[in-house]
């Protein structure tokens, strides 16, 4: 069953749609919608204003809007669904009101459209939107039946996606949403499974990389911030990963190459995610062992992008925006203007791309408080040491009253983008222990993602050996006390051990998958179990676990952990003590 229309949100959309069309489209009598069950069909400007205005995408309904009608064409279903906001407009006096046809099963709809063409016989021009193509039966009558009519036929596209690109609170809060889901699921999967081709120098398909961030997203389960409900979540596109041939555009795919994670390379990734039918994209460049050049070349596009945020202010022109951007880009990097993309980003909602929105040379319209952009600023074929790669970074933004907010936060400095294999000095030390643990850089001592182990300098037989002998002399020596103890009647002193389950951050499995997964974990080399609080992962030493007890109540299953805590009973201290295993 259907969920109860938004009536609030209806009468403040229907108001702001009547509003804006008695100024601007004062020359057009009245506005067509048909809208057909067409699976191939995802984006249209047709079901955007219907989602807008109902909250709902209405397959096989037509609507007709004029200034002294609203008329519906649809299913017994959804008409029951229209009737409050029917109710609604009864109660607007300077708006007309709904007239809601009933088309039953097996209906072809044909007397109904009759009915709504005889009253259009004196309206002299109707907007439709051109680009909507539906194969749906339905929607061919209607559009058959109107070209019978005779009256002209206006493209009211470009005026629709202004009415629509200025987001009202709710709205903003399904784009804040979505946004910060986006970001999340960059910095905390994508990029994390990058450092993980690294580390363990897996060799990945673009195309599986693209995939397992689809599947992640299809799933629901990860990085929904609370309230989101994770059937309302999908992808806006299949994401595009890239690391040998890139492409800027968003039409790009992910090909069956394997990602380039050697020195010098770049991996840039591309992904947007809906909810509740907003949109949102993310858009950022991972380095490995970048050139002091390149870093410098990413430096300088970073403080490009930001500055064309900072531009992004109320009636501002999209044109005027670009040309800051050529302006910076001339400035700073001449040699890119030939790469450069012929626009830097959108408008977005409830459609991805807004062409009438476009950030181009040529697009005068005015940047209004409240719309919503995706930026992408890049350029490709730039080489080191003969080796291509290229560099993109873009964000989801909201125009305000001192430039554009940035909704997708997720960290774009070098230092948090790149993957460092060796030493970078210690002047930035302080800031990367703040950032260690969701920054991916390589320290010098390998603490950030590679604990002995060097990508290029395995660790060698001689050093295993020589690791392996310490140990054995170091048991051997404990075992001579030992035994010279008791043959001289001495009793062991037992040391009491603080028990601790891991001594450092480095120890922290924090890339297992079922720790991303934030599922319960027993660790048996450092005999803890980690088990997951308020979405944090977090290790109790074995010693500290009391009992544990399962208990099931219909579909749901219990598990209860008692801790030991000062003031009861722990077990004794040997078993506390942990064992020596010898190599």
């Amino acid at each position: 069953s259907m969920a109860l229309a938004d009536k609030a949100a209806f009468s403040r959309r229907i108001d702001r749609l009547y509003s804006y069309w008695k100024e601007n489209l004062s020359h057009v009598d009245s506005l067509s919608i048909a809208v057909t069950n067409d699976d191939d069909v995802t984006y249209s400007k047709g079901i955007s204003l219907m989602i807008w205005l109902l909250g709902y995408e209405l397959r096989d309904t037509i609507m007709l809007f004029s200034l002294e009608d609203i008329f519906v064409i649809s299913s017994k279903k959804k008409t029951d669904f229209l009737r409050p906001l029917r109710d609604v407009m009864a109660k607007k006096e300077n708006l007309p009101n709904m007239t809601l046809l009933t088309r039953m099963k097996g209906d072809s709809g044909a007397e109904h459209m009759k009915t709504v063409i005889e009253k259009m016989k004196s309206l002299k021009s109707v907007g439709y939107f051109p680009k909507d193509h539906f194969k749906g039966e339905l929607a061919k009558q209607w559009n058959a039946k109107l070209k019978e009519l005779e009256i002209d036929q206006i493209d009211a596209t470009a005026h629709m996606a202004l009415c629509l690109a200025v987001k009202d609170e709710q709205e903003l809060n399904h784009l804040k949403k979505v946004s910060q889901y986006t970001s999340d699921i960059f910095s905390k999967y994508v990029r994390n499974e990058l450092m993980n081709l690294v580390d363990e120098e897996k060799k990945v398909k673009h195309v599986r990389m693209s995939s397992n961030i689809e599947n992640l997203v299809a799933e629901g389960k990860k990085c929904l911030l609370p309230g989101m409900d994770k059937d309302s979540v999908e992808v806006a596109y299949t994401p595009i990963v890239q690391s040998r041939k890139f492409s800027l555009k968003f039409s790009a795919s992910s090909d069956e190459e394997k990602i380039d994670y050697s020195n010098r390379s770049s991996v840039t990734v591309l992904f947007g995610t809906r909810y509740k039918s907003y949109c949102s994209n993310i858009s950022r460049t991972v380095l490995v062992e970048p050139t002091e050049k390149q870093q410098k070349n990413y430096e300088q596009l970073l403080e490009i992008v930001e500055k064309v945020y900072t531009s992004m202010t109320e009636n501002t022109k999209l044109s005027t925006v670009y040309n800051t951007c050529v302006a910076l880009v001339k400035e700073k990097r001449p040699d890119w203007l030939d790469n450069f993309p012929k626009n830097i980003g959108f408008g977005t909602g409830i459609e991805f791309r807004e062409p009438s929105l476009l950030i181009g040379p040529k697009n005068d319209n005015l940047l209004k408080k409240n719309m919503v952009f995706i930026i992408q600023i890049g350029v490709v074929g730039l080489k080191e040491d003969e080796k291509e790669y290229a560099l993109m970074l873009g964000d989801t933004v909201v125009v305000g009253d001192t430039g554009a907010t940035v909704l997708t936060p997720s960290k774009k400095k070098i230092r948090s983008v790149s993957i460092f294999l060796k030493g970078e000095g210690d002047e930035e030390e302080e800031e990367e222990q703040e950032n260690l643990m969701e920054n991916i850089t390589r320290q010098s001592k390998r603490t950030a993602v590679l604990d002995n182990k060097l990508r290029h300098e395995p660790l060698s037989d001689d050093k295993r050996k020589e690791h392996q002998r310490k140990l054995v002399d170091k048991l051997n020596q404990e075992a001579r006390e030992r035994l010279s103890a008791k043959k001289n009647g001495y009793k062991e002193e037992k040391k009491i051990q603080t028990s601790v389950a891991f001594k450092n951050l480095q120890s922290f499995p924090s890339n297992d998958p079922d720790i991303r997964d934030l599922k319960i974990m027993v660790d048996k080399k450092h005999e803890s179990v980690i088990i997951p609080i308020f979405g944090i992962p977090t290790p109790f030493h074995i010693s500290t676990i009391k009992n544990v007890s399962k208990s099931e109540e219909g579909d749901y299953v219990y598990l209860r952990t008692n801790l030991n805590v000062p003031g009861t009973q722990v077990l004794k201290m040997s078993t506390m003590q942990t064992r020596k295993r010898p190599l």
